[in-house]
């Protein structure tokens, strides 16, 4: 039984990880990168809070980062590199900087951007968690990163509800942007259990699925039998396995609670004899 929010997140890609960032003039630079080995983020709890330091990290910081977490997806705009490209008729942007060398980069800036936005979406969540409007700025911050909000969608949030409905179209923004799929799959084993599960398009998209982990505040396990997520009032002692509400799950319950008691009664004989 696996936390939720400490499932793995598969890619479709692997993080592409460069050989050396040097900062050139705002710029991070890195002459190539090679993809890492797999294609899962295993967990690991300090992807997420390392990116959101980026958004008051010099540039040298940046560059450790990257070498460290691999190179975040985010284009020439200052967008997850997943937006539509309207010039191209494309839905990926191939808009990067450049240097004359034939070096690829990202604007720190850019970084910084990203990372106060998703700083900034964790500050609403908390504020609209509890029935109250985030400060107009926090809006801001986040507006600049996704391509599909209109200009003037802060004006449209006087209350908390639709606070809470703008920060909900924003994660959905984002995560449209961040090139989030989603796959179904077979469950391995004996139980014939289709799961659907989000698949992120690298390190920009598995730091997107992390962001929405923390904005959701249920407390999820995911089902023993076919791994969808269970919500639970009371979290699960020790050894007690987690099932959801599908017929086939509960008979599996049914069925491993039977074949328990058995084997207790079985132990039990045993000892007395």
């Amino acid at each position: 039984m696996t936390p939720a929010h400490q499932r793995p997140i598969e890619t479709r890609k692997a993080f592409a990880f460069p050989d050396r960032v040097e900062v050139v003039e705002g710029l991070l630079a890195w002459r190539s990168a090679d993809d890492a080995a797999g294609i899962a983020f295993k967990g690991g709890q300090d992807l997420l809070p390392e990116f959101l330091e980026l958004r008051q990290a010099e540039p040298e910081r940046m560059a450790a980062f990257l070498e460290t977490y691999g190179i975040p997806e985010i284009c020439g705009h200052g967008l997850p590199d997943g937006h539509r490209d309207s010039r191209r008729n494309a839905r990926y942007c191939l808009s990067f900087p450049m240097l004359e060398d034939g070096r690829i980069a990202i604007a720190s800036a850019d970084i910084r951007r990203m990372a106060r936005a998703f700083s900034a979406a964790r500050t609403a969540a908390s504020f609209l968690s509890i029935s109250r409007l985030p400060d107009s700025s926090v809006w801001g911050e986040m507006a600049i990163v996704v391509s599909v909000l209109p200009h003037d969608w802060r004006a449209d949030v006087d209350n908390w509800r639709a606070g809470r409905t703008m920060l909900a179209a924003w994660m959905t923004a984002l995560l449209a942007d961040c090139g989030i799929n989603l796959t179904a799959t077979w469950g391995e084993g004996g139980q014939a259990v289709l799961r659907i599960e989000p698949e992120a398009d690298g390190l920009l998209g598995t730091l997107g699925l992390l962001l929405a982990r923390t904005l959701d505040q249920r407390e999820n396990y995911s089902c023993d039998v076919c791994g969808e997520p269970v919500q639970r009032v009371r979290a699960p002692q020790d050894g007690e396995r987690v099932y959801c509400k599908k017929p086939l799950c509960k008979r599996e319950q049914q069925r491993r609670n039977q074949a328990a008691w058995r084997a207790k009664k079985r132990a039990e004989k045993e000892a007395t004899n």
